[in-house]
């Protein structure tokens, strides 16, 4: 099926470079927080630079 998108066909030689520090902390045996950012780093003729905060909760449980 044709959904009628165009996209340009462009090709550019990047390097992305994307460090990454992380920190959890866990309150107990049942649960803990994450959070995880990252600073994304394109290098190249259009240089862009994009930063992601990723929080996670997590829940433990055992039977």
């Amino acid at each position: 099926m044709d959904y009628g998108v165009q996209l340009a066909d462009v090709n550019r030689l990047n390097l992305v470079l994307s460090p990454v520090v992380g920190l959890r902390w866990a309150a107990g045996d049942q649960w803990s927080v994450a959070v995880t950012p990252r600073a994304q780093f394109l290098l190249g003729a259009d240089p862009t630079m994009a930063l992601v905060v990723l929080v996670t909760l997590s829940w433990i449980w055992y039977l």
